[in-house]
């Protein structure tokens, strides 16, 4: 979230980032934590989402951004974690049954009508 090309949520200094952060106060997280992300690229604005242990929130929502060549996901300041693709390895629902996890979508799937989630226990 440095720049226009990243997006991400922080709770130990209680912002998000996207080209700079913006304060999201409440956020503060447990350790250890899961955060949830899911994308909405079929909608106009394009959507992002974070969860917090399941919890989907708001505030922690990205709207109308663009982007270039895909997404990628990453995590800072992680000591120890793991990402979750898939339904079997996830311990919370996505935001509503409109999505779907990226791990169960079918190989080659376009960016045409995805909705998908990803979660990463830290």
């Amino acid at each position: 979230g440095d720049d226009a090309h990243s997006w991400g949520v922080d709770g130990v200094r209680e912002c998000k980032w996207h080209d700079g952060c913006t304060d999201v106060d409440g956020y503060r997280w447990p350790r250890p934590v899961v955060l949830g992300c899911a994308l909405d690229l079929d909608s106009t604005p394009c959507a992002m989402r974070f969860s917090v242990d399941g919890c989907w929130s708001e505030a922690l929502d990205f709207q109308g951004f663009s982007f270039c060549k895909g997404l990628y996901p990453a995590a800072s300041g992680v000591e120890v974690g793991e990402f979750r693709f898939d339904s079997a390895s996830c311990d919370f629902e996505p935001p509503d049954d409109t999505y779907r996890y990226a791990g169960d979508s079918p190989e080659g799937c376009d960016v045409d009508g995805v909705r998908e989630v990803i979660a990463v226990e830290a």
